[in-house]
C-alpha cells in the first residue's frame, strides 16, 4: 500500500484471510486493521516500528485468537454493506449541507 492509497484489497484479504497484518499507518489500512487487536499499524518512517510489530506477533500467546479477530473483523464487508454504509454518509452529508443553507434543493 502506498501513502496515496484509499483502500488497501490486500489488507482486508489478509484479514479475511485470518491472518494478522502488519501495514502502515495512514491510507486504507487506518480503517481496516485495529491496532493490538487484528494486526498492527506501524510508522513506515521508523524500522524499530516494523520490527516491534513482528516481535509482537511472534510472542503472542495465542496466535490464532489474533487471526480469528481478524477474520471477524472484515467477515461481514461485503459489497452491499460497504456500498450502503457510504449511501448512507453521502445522505447525511448532503442532509447536513442542506439545514446549514450550502446547498438548495429544488
Amino acid at each position: 500500500t502506498g501513502k496515496h492509497e484509499t483502500f488497501c484489497q490486500s489488507v482486508q484479504e489478509a484479514l479475511a484471510s485470518g491472518v494478522p497484518v502488519i501495514a502502515p499507518n495512514f491510507g486504507g489500512p487506518t480503517d481496516l486493521v485495529k491496532h493490538g487487536w487484528t494486526g498492527y499499524l506501524i510508522d513506515t518512517a521508523n524500522s524499530y516500528s516494523l520490527n516491534h510489530a513482528v516481535n509482537q506477533i511472534i510472542q503472542l500467546s495465542e496466535p490464532a485468537l489474533m487471526g480469528f479477530r481478524a477474520r471477524e473483523s472484515v467477515i461481514e464487508r461485503t459489497w452491499q454493506s460497504v456500498n450502503t454504509q457510504l449511501i448512507a454518509h453521502y445522505e447525511e452529508l448532503i442532509k447536513t449541507k442542506v439545514q446549514e443553507g450550502q446547498v438548495k434543493v429544488a
